[in-house]
């Protein structure tokens, strides 16, 4: 996500107008997750098979391990909040369940559990295109690229660099350039559960040539084989005169992975 808004595709019920931020946030959930990977975005428990809270898969993951992408399958599913750190409050709770998949990728059918968010309505639904070999959700407008939030197969000290451009609500086009480090394991603790999970840290500037603003956004996820997604991600985003605007973050509350 972030994941902030999650301004899908083909929401059904109840949108949420895209704000001046919006048009140029390209982060995702994901699992976040400010928006879901362009994605966005945000990201399991005992109810997978083999794992449960605070243990590792069967075959533990060595520090110089590569991670292969994951194979998702029907019936899969994750539950994510978004916590908005200035208020220090939960503004939305979000559903995604695997629908079908045709690897490299997916399709999800999500629904908004709770909301706070008065462009969010709680019970809103619909679908949208999942990229399972970068972990980004596909959000309408996109034209080109992708935000690759994870780069499979993943190791330890692996670089990459990504660019996309998507369409605004307004018609012009943003476009967005990412440097991406995922710099090592750690055991990190959400609401699901504790996971032992691959940090990657992105840093990227946005543009909007047609109105001559530009700006920069962080963010840092972390994903973890068991969960087959990322499991939390924090996001800042920089107004155009380059101070913190908007701090966020993803967190997985609850999942079920069909057996493998």
């Amino acid at each position: 996500m972030s994941f902030d808004s999650h301004q899908f595709a083909n929401i059904q019920h109840g949108t949420k107008p895209e704000s001046a931020l919006d048009q140029t946030s390209f982060f995702p959930m994901l699992i976040a997750v400010r928006q879901l990977p362009f994605c966005l975005c945000a990201f399991l428990l005992s109810a997978v098979a083999g794992v449960s809270h605070g243990q590792e898969s069967a075959t533990p993951i060595q520090a110089d391990d590569a991670i292969s992408m994951p194979e998702l399958r029907i019936g899969d599913r994750w539950v994510y909040q978004r916590v908005d750190l200035w208020k220090q409050a939960v503004t939305w709770k979000l559903e995604q369940i695997v629908e079908s998949v045709e690897s490299p990728n997916a399709i999800f059918r999500y629904k908004y559990l709770e909301s706070a968010d008065p462009g969010i309505l709680a019970g809103s639904t619909g679908t949208m295109g999942y990229f399972m070999s970068v972990q980004a959700e596909r959000r309408s407008g996109l034209l080109s690229g992708v935000f690759e939030a994870v780069h499979f197969p993943l190791k330890a000290g692996m670089t990459w660099t990504h660019s996309l451009k998507r369409r605004s609500f307004e018609g012009d086009v943003v476009e967005g350039e990412f440097s991406a480090n995922a710099v090592g394991w750690e055991e990190i603790k959400v609401p699901a559960g504790t996971f032992k999970s691959m940090k990657i840290e992105h840093k990227g500037r946005w543009s909007r040539p047609e109105k001559g603003w530009s700006g920069r956004e962080e963010m840092t996820v972390w994903y973890s084989p068991d969960a087959a997604r990322i499991v939390r991600s924090l996001h800042t985003d920089y107004d155009l005169g380059g101070h913190p605007s908007d701090k966020s973050e993803i967190q997985l509350v609850e999942s079920r992975l069909v057996a493998r």
